[in-house]
């Protein structure tokens, strides 16, 4: 639980890895998911694969809320500025799961992708920003991957059909991950007008103007 909970907050404070950021602001507020993913639709979790010579006995799997796949950020014009993170986020193997389901990522940031289960595992994807196949490797191994272009790359286990994940790139530093409970925090911009993107593998997008203050917090509910 403790490795758990060191990548999940490590995914929270996405806006915090980036030493160049200097604004004041706050935004806080909570997600509620309301609504079913779409028909026909595997969210993360659900994927594509077969087990083999490779199954074998894994931990329980991790429960993650629906909020927990929300993804919620600020656009800018000068996203160039902004440097990848010297410290590599994770997308983990473990209990037949990717943690944590959805994963937001600045343009160029290289991500590891370490297999802590009992078995083997592999990472692939067919999506157009990162076409990537890093093969079947073992418990205790790692691999990683820049990212260099933005868009969504959905994850897959060749070997474990019900495992997927998402990494959403982007152009913006600007991003945070809503907790179990669906609370979250945009940290660090600066004062004025901003537009908050909601970003759901399956559900419709959502968007929302506030107003930053120079110094203090602004509260903004969002449902899907």
């Amino acid at each position: 639980m403790a490795g758990l909970r060191k990548i999940l907050m490590g995914v929270a404070g996405g806006v915090l890895i980036c030493s160049s950021l200097t604004g004041a602001g706050e935004v806080r507020g909570r997600v509620e998911v309301r609504s079913r993913t779409s028909a026909g639709e595997s969210g993360p979790g659900g994927g594509y694969g077969h087990g083999g010579a490779f199954e074998g006995k894994s931990e329980p799997k991790p429960e993650f809320s629906e909020a927990q796949s929300v993804v919620l950020f600020v656009e800018v014009k000068d996203s160039l500025r902004y440097s990848p993170p010297a410290a590599h986020p994770r997308v983990t193997q473990r209990a037949k799961t990717f943690i944590p389901p959805v994963l937001p990522v600045l343009v160029g940031t290289t991500v590891d992708f370490p297999n802590e289960d009992t078995i083997y595992h592999n990472v692939f994807s067919y999506a157009k920003p990162k076409r990537l196949e890093l093969g079947r490797y073992p418990p205790g191994s790692s691999r990683s991957v820049t990212f260099d272009k933005s868009g969504v790359v959905k994850l897959f286990c060749e070997i474990h059909e019900n495992m997927s994940a998402y990494i959403l790139v982007l152009g913006t530093p600007f991003f945070t991950v809503p907790d179990r409970e669906g609370e979250f925090v945009l940290r660090n911009l600066s004062p004025g007008r901003h537009r908050i993107k909601v970003w759901h593998p399956t559900l419709p997008r959502q968007e929302r103007e506030v107003f930053v203050p120079e110094s203090g917090v602004v509260e903004v509910n969002f449902e899907l």
